[in-house]
């Protein structure tokens, strides 16, 4: 086999390769979806913090109700016993007591308000408690997933660069550090160009007949406009994997 198609063979395992890093950089990490799971787990702890406050108001506004029922029970049991005649007093009592009546009843109001929002809290717990276990189950499921998409890329690429290794020990070596160069060069890096017709595949411009026949003689040519070295391709030259592509696509 030609220098040039051990060329060719090795650029279309570099661009292969490249192709997979690409796929490999853009493999999905489950970093949102973790970053979504901590969200959650942060909104739990918020809640039992809002319900330990919630906690400690209530029981200090079911001791304060204590307290104005306990009040309105020592007056009211004053003005039953009969003990105290002075109706301007019974009368500021019976005041008294009314006041006391509406305040427990304002407490009470507000510790059943608080009772809710206790309620409310805990089926927000709840809710959050059974998303984390969806949000645990699904980074499990993305890591296993982006863990085998990545041995299956990084097994592939190992393959190819062992291919092309093997490919590089019949190569010469200035053939190499030309082909190398240009591969750094290229913004595709494409360092081997074939020849369609009369087109170079790198660049698309036309080549003259005599740099098309130098090709086909095995010389080492570049493209005038694009630099890359051409490659005429010579059915004698195909690998079983060629012949077996050619019969998929027939």
């Amino acid at each position: 086999m030609s220098q040039l198609w051990q060329l060719y063979r090795m650029n279309q395992l570099d661009t292969e390769k490249d192709k997979k890093t690409i796929e490999k950089d853009k493999l999905m990490k489950p970093d949102q979806l973790e970053k979504e799971c901590k969200e959650l787990e942060k909104e739990l702890e918020e809640f039992d913090e809002k319900k330990k406050k919630l906690h400690l108001k209530m029981k200090k506004s079911e001791l304060e109700t204590d307290g104005v029922v306990n009040h309105r029970k020592k007056l009211e049991k004053k003005i039953y016993d009969g003990k105290t005649k002075n109706p301007k007093e019974l009368l500021n009592w019976q005041l008294e007591i009314e006041h006391l009546k509406k305040k427990q009843e304002e407490k009470e109001d507000l510790i059943l308000e608080m009772m809710e929002k206790m309620e409310s809290i805990e089926e927000h717990k709840e809710d959050n408690k059974q998303l984390i276990k969806e949000k645990e189950k699904e980074i499990k499921t993305a890591n296993r997933s982006y863990k085998s998409e990545l041995k299956r890329l990084e097994s592939e690429m190992s393959d190819m660069e062992a291919n092309k290794e093997k490919i590089a020990k019949t190569v010469e070596e200035n053939l190499l550090k030309k082909y190398e160069q240009l591969r750094r060069i290229m913004k595709d890096h494409m360092a081997v160009a074939k020849i369609k017709g009369e087109i170079c595949g790198g660049c698309f411009t036309n080549l003259p007949d005599s740099m098309i026949k130098q090709v086909q003689a095995h010389h080492l040519v570049t493209c005038n406009n694009c630099m890359r070295i051409l490659y005429w391709e010579d059915k004698k030259e195909d690998t079983k994997e060629d012949k077996k592509k050619r019969k998929k696509k027939s």
